[in-house]
């Protein structure tokens, strides 16, 4: 599948999606994975959602200031 506008169809709602709609063919996802970039704020966004963070800023993560 290919993600064109993360910031209004979050990953993690594309990823639910398709483990409903396999879950009704009886098929299990067990895995995923990204080919090409992704912005960091996206892959937040999935972390807040799976791990339930709460106010988890970007300029917590020590790499984003290693990247400047």
């Amino acid at each position: 599948m290919n993600m064109f506008d993360c910031a209004n169809t979050p990953l993690y709602r594309a990823f639910e999606l398709v483990k409903l709609e396999a879950q009704k063919y009886g098929v299990a996802v067990t895995g995923s994975e990204l080919v090409g970039p992704v912005k960091l704020e996206y892959l937040l966004n999935n972390l807040n959602h799976y791990l339930g963070l709460q106010g988890l800023k970007q300029e917590q993560i020590l790499e984003t200031h290693l990247m400047g």
